[in-house]
C-alpha cells in the first residue's frame, strides 16, 4: 500500500498479516479495515496531515497508529485488538458529537486523544504517553476504567468525565473542567496532577471517594463547585503547588486533607462542610477574602500543618485542633485560635500574629517556637515549652491580666525574643527555659518546678518584677546585670555567668544559692538586697549594702567573698568556703552575732574592719592581711593562729583574744578596752603601740622561768597599762631569784596594772612576789627575804636579847629620819616582819636612799604617827615601796604620790640627798586611807 495514498474504504481493507502505512483513512459506515491473519499487523495513517473521518469498523488482529498533524475521527464500532498509538501533533477523535464511535485496547497517546460522544461511553483501556485527553461531548459522559498514566492535560470541555476505577484519572495530568462540564469520581478515589476551571467536581455514588489534587506540583485556581452530589466526597491537596478554591458553593462533606502544597481560600465556605486534616500542607487565607472564620475540627498528622494568613487578614479557627503534628502560623495576618486544642506537635509562629481566643486555645502539649508574635489576648494559657530561633519573637498580652505557663513537656529550650505586656510567666516541668531577650512583662514570674535561666553565657537576657521561686532561678550573663525584684519561695538561685549579678530586692527564697562562675552581689550601695539560706560559692559572693546585714546561711565551695558595703556584714554560720574573704575600706565583716557560730576558713584581706563576735571558741588559722583592723567583740574566745600582716590595729572589746602565732596581731597597734588578751602559748607581739584600759585584762600563762616557758607581751612601740594582769600557772614552782619579763616595750611604759591576779603564794623556795615596773619592762620577781643579824652571846645568867635596827640613825635629812623613826616603832610588830626583813637585807649604803624615796625632802609638812597607827602605816609603806621599787637602787626614778594632788619629778639619788628648799605641802588621804609619804615639819 502506498504511504502517499489517501485511502477511502467503503468495503474491506485486509492487511493480511502485513503492517502498512497510508496517507490517510476515510470511508463510509460500510467500510471495514481488518487483518485476517494470525500475525499482528499495524495500520499507520495520517502522514498527509489531513483531517478525515472513518465511519466504518476496524477489527481483527491489528494495531492502529495515528501520525501527522491532522485529525482522524472514528465513528464506527472498532474492535481491533492491538494497541492504538497517537504520534506527531495530530488528533485521534472517538465519536463526532453523536452516539457512535468507540475504541478498545490500550492507547499510547503522544499527541491528542478526544472523546466526543453524545451519550455515555466507557473506555476500559489504559492511556499512557505524553499527550492530552479531551472530553468534548456536550451531553455525553466518558467513563475511564483503565490504569491511566498519560502526562498531558485532561480537558473536560463538555459533558462529563467519570471515573470507573481508582486509576482512571491520571495523576500526571493537569485537569481543567469547564463551566459546562463535570468531573465525577463516581465513588472511586483518584489522584490528578492539578485542578483548574469553573465546572463541577462531584461523586455520583454512595461510596465515599476522595479527589487528590497536586501531584504535578503546579499552581492552579478552581472556581467551580466541589460537591458530594449523590455520594460523599473528600478533597486532598498534595504536592508543592497551590490550589486556589474560590467557589462559595463547595459542599463536599468528607473533609479537606492538606497533605502538601498550599490550599488557598477566601472563606470557610470554599472548604466544604467536613473537617480539616493536615499532614504537611498549608491552608492560606487570601487577602481578597480578608481572612476566614471556621469552626471545623482540625487534625494535625505527623507532617504537620501551616496556616498562611496573608497581610491585612484576620482569621479565626474555633474548632478543636487535635493530633500529633505541628502547627505553623505564617504570613503577616492575624490568626486567632478559639478551640479546645490538644495537639502534641510543635507550634511555630513564623510570621504575623497568633492570638489566643480562649483559655484552651494554646495546646498544653505543644512546644511553641515563637519567631513573630504570640498574643495571649487576655487569656491565661499553658504550653509545653517556649523557644525561638531569632530575636524577633514576641510574647505579649493585649488583653487583661493573664498568665503564660511554660514547661510541661520537661524539655530545655531557649527563647531569644521578648516577653512583654501585662502577663505573668510561670515555669513548670523539669526542663529549663532560657531567656536571652529583654523581657519587660509586668506580672511577675513563678517557677513551680524546673529552671528559669536568664542569659546563656554569651547572649543577654532579663526579667523584671518579683519571682516566686520553687525551682531554680539561674543567671548566665557575661555582663553586669541588676535584678531589682524580690525572690521568694522554696527554690534556689544559681549565678553561672561570667558577669556580675546584683540583687537589690529583699529576697527570702530558701532553696540556697549556687555561684558557678562570675560574681553574685547582694545590694548595690543602698539599703536593699538580701539572701537567706546556704550558698555554694565557686565564684565570688559580694555584699554591698549601706546598712547592717545578718547572713545566717552557710557559705561553702572554692570561691571568694567580698564585703563592699558601708555597713556591717554579719556571718552567723560556720562557713567552709576555701577562698579569700576581702573587706573593702569603710566596710566591716563580723563573724558571729554573740552566738555559738560564725566563722570563715580561708584567708582574709582586711582593708576595713574584721570583728569576731562569738560565744563559742573560734580557732582561726587563716592569714589576715590588708590595711584594716581586727576587733574581738564577742564574749567567747577567738584564737588567731595565722601569721597575719594586717596593719590597722587590734581592739579587744569583750571576751578573749588568744594569740597562737608570734605574728597573730599583725603590724599595727593593739588596744584592750574590755575582755582578755592572752597567748596559747606564744609571745604576744605588738608591732605598734599597746594600750590596756581599765576594763582590759592581760592574761599570761607561766610554766617555768626560762625563756619559752612563759607567755609575755612584747611591744614594738609604747605601752600604756591599766586594768588587770592575770597570771595562770601551768605547774610552775617558783624559787627565789626567778625573774620573768612579762612586758617589754621598745618605747616607754606608762601606767600600771590596777589589779594583779597572782596564783603564786609563798612557797618553800620564796616568800615574796614582786611586780617590778621599769621604763621599758614589767618584771615578775620571786624573793626570799630574811634579816641576816647575828645577836651577841649573852652571859649565861642574862635574859634573852632582842636585837633591833635603828633605822632613824641612817637618815641624813629630817624627812629620812622621820621615816626611819616610823620604821623603828613598828619594827617588832609581827605584821611588819616581811618589810623589816627586806630593809634589813639592804646594805647600809642603800638605806638612806630607801628612806629618801619614802619621804622626799620636798615634802615638809609634819605629821606625827603614833604606834597605834603603825599597822596602817606599815601597809602604806609596803605599797609605797612596791610602787617605787625598780628605779635607781631598786626604786622608780619617777614618782607619783598616791592620794596627793601633786606629781613630783625625779628627785631620787642613791645617797638620799636632794633639794634643801623648805616647801610645805598639805597632804590628803588617798582613797584607801593610805599615805603616800611621811614628812616631818621642818620648814
Amino acid at each position: 500500500m502506498s504511504q502517499n495514498s489517501a485511502f477511502t474504504v467503503n468495503s474491506e481493507l485486509d492487511l493480511n498479516g502485513f503492517s502498512e502505512t497510508i496517507a490517510s483513512l476515510a470511508g463510509a459506515a460500510t467500510g471495514v479495515v481488518t487483518n485476517t491473519q494470525a500475525t499482528m499487523g499495524t495500520l499507520t495513517a495520517g502522514g498527509d496531515n489531513t483531517n478525515t473521518t472513518f465511519s466504518g469498523a476496524i477489527t481483527g488482529n491489528l494495531a492502529l497508529t495515528k501520525t501527522g498533524a491532522g485529525t482522524l475521527i472514528l465513528t464506527g464500532t472498532n474492535t481491533y485488538t492491538g494497541l492504538t498509538t497517537i504520534n506527531g501533533s495530530g488528533t485521534l477523535q472517538i465519536g463526532n458529537a453523536t452516539t457512535t464511535g468507540s475504541i478498545t485496547g490500550d492507547i499510547i497517546d503522544n499527541a491528542h486523544l478526544i472523546f466526543d460522544r453524545a451519550n455515555t461511553f466507557q473506555f476500559n483501556g489504559s492511556i499512557s504517553g505524553t499527550g492530552t485527553v479531551t472530553q468534548n461531548g456536550s451531553t455525553g459522559t466518558l467513563v475511564l476504567s483503565g490504569n491511566n498514566t498519560y502526562s498531558g492535560a485532561t480537558n473536560v470541555n463538555a459533558g462529563g468525565l467519570q471515573a470507573g476505577s481508582t486509576k482512571a484519572f491520571s495523576a500526571n495530568s493537569a485537569y481543567t473542567v469547564s463551566s459546562v462540564s463535570a468531573l465525577d469520581l463516581n465513588g472511586f478515589s483518584n489522584t490528578i496532577g492539578s485542578l483548574a476551571g469553573s465546572g463541577r467536581v462531584m461523586s455520583n455514588s454512595p461510596t465515599p471517594a476522595t479527589l487528590t489534587v497536586g501531584f504535578d506540583n503546579t499552581s492552579t485556581t478552581f472556581s467551580g463547585q466541589i460537591q458530594d452530589a449523590a455520594g460523599f466526597l473528600a478533597l486532598t491537596k498534595i504536592g508543592g503547588g497551590t490550589l486556589t478554591l474560590t467557589s462559595v458553593g463547595n459542599s463536599y462533606s468528607q473533609g479537606t486533607n492538606l497533605n502538601g502544597g498550599i490550599l488557598a481560600v477566601n472563606s470557610d465556605s470554599n472548604l466544604g462542610f467536613g473537617p480539616l486534616s493536615f499532614n504537611g500542607g498549608t491552608l492560606e487565607a487570601l487577602a481578597a477574602g480578608g481572612g476566614i472564620t471556621s469552626s471545623k475540627a482540625i487534625t494535625l498528622n505527623a507532617l504537620g500543618s501551616t496556616f498562611l494568613a496573608d497581610a491585612a487578614t484576620s482569621s479565626t479557627l474555633s474548632g478543636n485542633i487535635t493530633g500529633s503534628g505541628s502547627f505553623t502560623k505564617d504570613g503577616l495576618g492575624t490568626l486567632t485560635l478559639q478551640g479546645d486544642n490538644t495537639y502534641n506537635g510543635a507550634t511555630i509562629v513564623a510570621s504575623g500574629i497568633l492570638q489566643a481566643g480562649s483559655s484552651t486555645a494554646l495546646s498544653t502539649s505543644s512546644a511553641f517556637i515563637v519567631n513573630a508574635e504570640l498574643d495571649l489576648n487576655g487569656f491565661s494559657e499553658t504550653i509545653g515549652s517556649l523557644a525561638g530561633t531569632t530575636t524577633t519573637g514576641i510574647v505579649t498580652n493585649t488583653g487583661g491580666a493573664s498568665t503564660l505557663t511554660v514547661g510541661g513537656d520537661n524539655t530545655t529550650q531557649t527563647f531569644p525574643g521578648t516577653i512583654t505586656g501585662n502577663l505573668q510567666l510561670t515555669k513548670t516541668g523539669t526542663g529549663a527555659l532560657i531567656l536571652t531577650g529583654t523581657n519587660t512583662y509586668t506580672g511577675g514570674t513563678t517557677i513551680t518546678t524546673g529552671t528559669l535561666q536568664i542569659g546563656n553565657g554569651t547572649a543577654f537576657g532579663s526579667i523584671s518584677g518579683n519571682v516566686t521561686d520553687n525551682g531554680v532561678l539561674a543567671f548566665d550573663r557575661p555582663d553586669p546585670v541588676t535584678f531589682q525584684g524580690t525572690i521568694t519561695g522554696g527554690g534556689s538561685l544559681t549565678q553561672s555567668g561570667t558577669g556580675v549579678l546584683i540583687l537589690t530586692g529583699a529576697n527570702t527564697y530558701t532553696g540556697g544559692t549556687t555561684i558557678s562562675a562570675g560574681t553574685l552581689q547582694i545590694g548595690n550601695g543602698g539599703t536593699g538586697g538580701s539572701i537567706i539560706d546556704n550558698v555554694t560559692d565557686n565564684g565570688l559572693l559580694a555584699f554591698d549594702e549601706l546598712g547592717n546585714v545578718i547572713f545566717a546561711g552557710t557559705i561553702s565551695g572554692s570561691g571568694n567573698l567580698i564585703q563592699n558595703g558601708a555597713g556591717t556584714l554579719v556571718l552567723t554560720a560556720d562557713n567552709t568556703f576555701t577562698g579569700t574573704t576581702t573587706i573593702s575600706p569603710g566596710s566591716m565583716v563580723q563573724l558571729g552575732n554573740g552566738g555559738q557560730t560564725g566563722s570563715v576558713t580561708g584567708n582574709i584581706v582586711d582593708n576595713g574592719t574584721l570583728s569576731f563576735n562569738r560565744l563559742k571558741t573560734l580557732n582561726y588559722s587563716g592569714v589576715i592581711s590588708g590595711t584594716g583592723s581586727v576587733q574581738q567583740d564577742g564574749p567567747g574566745d577567738t584564737i588567731l593562729s595565722g601569721a597575719n600582716t594586717y596593719s590597722g590595729g587590734t581592739i579587744v572589746n569583750a571576751g578573749t583574744l588568744t594569740v597562737n602565732n608570734a605574728q597573730a596581731l599583725g603590724v599595727g597597734n593593739v588596744e584592750v578596752n574590755r575582755g582578755i588578751l592572752n597567748a596559747d602559748p606564744q609571745p604576744i607581739n605588738v608591732a605598734g603601740n599597746y594600750t590596756q584600759n581599765a576594763g582590759g585584762t592581760l592574761q599570761l600563762q607561766v610554766a617555768g622561768a626560762r625563756a619559752g616557758q612563759y607567755d609575755y607581751l612584747h611591744v614594738g612601740g609604747s605601752a600604756s597599762l591599766a586594768g588587770t594582769l592575770q597570771l595562770l600557772s601551768l605547774g610552775y614552782q617558783p624559787k627565789a631569784g626567778d625573774d620573768l619579763t612579762l612586758v617589754s616595750a621598745a618605747g616607754m611604759i606608762s601606767g600600771r596594772f590596777a589589779t594583779f591576779l597572782n596564783p603564786f603564794t609563798k612557797g618553800p623556795n620564796f616568800n615574796t612576789v614582786d611586780l617590778v615596773y621599769a621604763k621599758n619592762s614589767v618584771q615578775l620577781e620571786f624573793l626570799n627575804i630574811s634579816v641576816p643579824v647575828t645577836p651577841p652571846i649573852p652571859p649565861p645568867t642574862a635574859p634573852p636579847v632582842i636585837v633591833t635596827i635603828n633605822f632613824e640613825s641612817f637618815g641624813l635629812t629630817p624627812n629620812e629620819r622621820a621615816a626611819g623613826n616610823l620604821l623603828d616603832k613598828i619594827e617588832l610588830d609581827p605584821a611588819a616582819h616581811d618589810l623589816i626583813a627586806f630593809l634589813g637585807k639592804e646594805s647600809v649604803f642603800s638605806l638612806a636612799g630607801d628612806l629618801e624615796a619614802i619621804s622626799p625632802e620636798t615634802l615638809t609638812a609634819f605629821y606625827e604617827i603614833t604606834f597605834s597607827n603603825a599597822n596602817i602605816q606599815r601597809l602604806n609603806l609596803e605599797g609605797r615601796l612596791d610602787d617605787l621599787r625598780g628605779g635607781s637602787n631598786g626604786f622608780s626614778s619617777n614618782m607619783k604620790v598616791n592620794g596627793a594632788t601633786v606629781n613630783l619629778e625625779d628627785r631620787g639619788t642613791t645617797d638620799g640627798k636632794g633639794s634643801k628648799a623648805p616647801v610645805e605641802q598639805a597632804l590628803q588621804p588617798g582613797p584607801e586611807n593610805r599615805w603616800g609619804v611621811w614628812v616631818t615639819g621642818f620648814g
